[in-house]
C-alpha cells in the first residue's frame, strides 16, 4: 500500500473498528482502480471546475446577502462549456490524426485544430472575468438574500440569516 492509501484505509478502520481485513480490501482495490483511472485531463478538469462552479453560486447568497444576476450567471455557464469545449474537443481529433501529447512543437498538418483550441483556451479564460464580475456584483451588493435562498433546503444553515452573523447559535438549535 502507498502512503495515501494506508493512511485512508487506517482513517476508515478508526471510523468503524468493526471494518476489519475488508476494509483494507477494499482501500488496496479502490486504491489502485483511482489511482489508474484512464481519463483524460479535460475530463478531470471539466468535473472539478464546473464543481466548483456550482458550489460557488449555490452558497454566494448565503456568504454575501445578495443575490447574484442569473442572467449573467446563465452567460457565464453557457459560455464556459462553450469554449471548455472549443478547447479540448477538437484535441480528440488531434490524437486521432496521430499528434503526440506533450511536446513543445508540432507538425504543420496539426496547426489548424491547435488554432482552434487556442482560440477555445482564450475564450474560456475571458469568460472566467464574467464569473469574477459576477461574484463582485454580488459581493458590492443586489436584491437581499433571504434565510432559506432556495426554498425548502435542510441543514441548520439555511435557517440563519443571509449572510450568517458571527455567532450563529446562542442556544443549541432544534434539530426536528
Amino acid at each position: 500500500l502507498t502512503g495515501f492509501k494506508a493512511g485512508a484505509v487506517v482513517v476508515l478502520v478508526q471510523q468503524n473498528p468493526d471494518a476489519g481485513p475488508a476494509a483494507f480490501l477494499q482501500g488496496y482495490l479502490d486504491g489502485k482502480r483511482l489511482l489508474n483511472c484512464p481519463m483524460p485531463g479535460g475530463t478531470q478538469l471539466a468535473g472539478a471546475v464546473f464543481s466548483a462552479y456550482a458550489g460557488v453560486y449555490y452558497w454566494l447568497p448565503k456568504w454575501t446577502g445578495h443575490m447574484y444576476d442569473e442572467t449573467l450567471g446563465k452567460w457565464h455557464f453557457w459560455l464556459t462549456l462553450f469554449f471548455f469545449n472549443l478547447t479540448f474537443f477538437v484535441q480528440h481529433f488531434l490524437g486521432l490524426a496521430g499528434m503526440p501529447r506533450r511536446i513543445p512543437d508540432y507538425a504543420l498538418q496539426f496547426a489548424e485544430f491547435n488554432k482552434i483550441s487556442s482560440i477555445g483556451a482564450f475564450g474560456l479564460g475571458l469568460s472566467q472575468l464574467l464569473f469574477l464580475y459576477v461574484v463582485i456584483k454580488c459581493i458590492k451588493g443586489g436584491k437581499k438574500a433571504e434565510a432559506n435562498v432556495w426554498g425548502n433546503t435542510p441543514g441548520l444553515e439555511w435557517t440563519l440569516p443571509s449572510p450568517a452573523p458571527y455567532h450563529t447559535f446562542e442556544q443549541p438549535p432544534v434539530i426536528k
